[in-house]
């Protein structure tokens, strides 16, 4: 496991990022919940791979003058639920360790319209996921001294709908995310599922 930092932080509370919408809007609802004393935190963790999602991630973080910190995991991949899990446990000791008490997880797999909602196991799994590893990171509690350290999933059963008028309330920029511009095959399906609500938003043109 690889730490590197832009800017070392005492932060209470931390973002790990992904680098699209959801993470963007965390990023924006974060930086209005830190304070001088103790920035939020904008953390991604993932294969060196990953360096366009990682380097879209500290731009989103630049964006609101948060510090930025990268947890890199050889060969973890993506896209798999254990992959997903070595992913926030890292994700969650690494918060923990930098005075985080919470950690959140901005993950939102709903659908495009107000009634298609998330498959209730899969939403069900990312809860349970985030608990357990929450348990697991607290209970290690004298390595990083927060007993009360959580992970919280503030995103997970809104639909894309939702999360585009959470967006527009916001104001975030779709532009900063990893997906935008891009021409792989998982860009382009992201692009499809974001772009046409973005527009009818007014967050962008095409």
């Amino acid at each position: 496991m690889k730490y590197t930092d832009h800017m070392v932080t005492g932060a209470g509370l931390a973002v790990l990022s992904d680098a699209g919408l959801a993470s963007l809007v965390a990023c924006a609802v974060a930086s209005e919940r830190g304070c001088a004393d103790a920035p939020a935190l904008v953390l991604w963790a993932g294969d060196a791979e990953d360096g366009l999602v990682r380097e879209a991630a500290a731009r989103q973080a630049e964006l609101f003058n948060l510090p930025f910190a990268a947890v890199t995991l050889p060969g973890c991949g993506r896209g798999s639920a254990p992959a997903e899990s070595m992913l926030l446990l890292s994700a969650g000791y690494e918060a923990a360790r930098r005075g985080a008490r919470e950690l959140v997880w901005p993950v939102q797999p709903g659908g495009s319209e107000p009634g298609d909602w998330p498959e209730l196991d899969h939403l069900a799994a990312c809860v349970d996921r985030a608990l357990l590893v929450s348990r697991l990171v607290a209970l290690d509690a004298e390595t990083h001294q927060r007993p009360d350290f959580r992970i919280s999933t503030p995103h997970v059963d809104l639909t894309d709908r939702q999360m585009a008028d959470l967006a527009a309330d916001l104001g975030v920029n779709p532009q900063t995310c990893w997906w935008w511009g891009r021409e792989t095959d998982e860009a382009k399906r992201e692009s499809a599922r974001w772009t046409g609500l973005m527009q009818s938003y007014g967050l962008v043109r095409v």
